[in-house]
């Protein structure tokens, strides 16, 4: 999954508000004496479910590529440029390489 924390952080907050005020006392701790102690107290409370679920089966603006049949990452480094309006890169059709 490729997006923008602020708007993941949205869609957390408004599909999984008890995950979403978690982490944000965890992260509000973060780095200060009390880190150690938030963590081990909010982090066992927070629900148990994974992010497919969590945020981005119901993600109000989400747009899905297909993956590389081959696997490849190099299609990344040929990305075009993403808009402000949106969380979707789009990529040229990647290509295996001949063998």
């Amino acid at each position: 999954f490729v997006w923008r924390v602020a708007d993941f952080l949205a869609e957390l907050a408004r599909q999984q508000p008890e995950l979403h005020a978690g982490l944000t006392r965890i992260a509000a701790a973060w780095g200060g004496p009390e880190q150690d102690e938030v963590l081990g107290a909010v982090w066992p409370t927070l629900p148990k479910i994974s992010v497919d679920y969590a945020v981005m089966e119901g993600a109000a603006a989400m747009r899905v590529r297909p993956a590389c049949s081959s696997g490849c990452w190099r299609a990344n480094s040929a990305r075009k440029s993403a808009t402000r309006q949106t969380n979707m890169l789009a990529f040229h059709r990647c290509r295996p390489e001949a063998r």
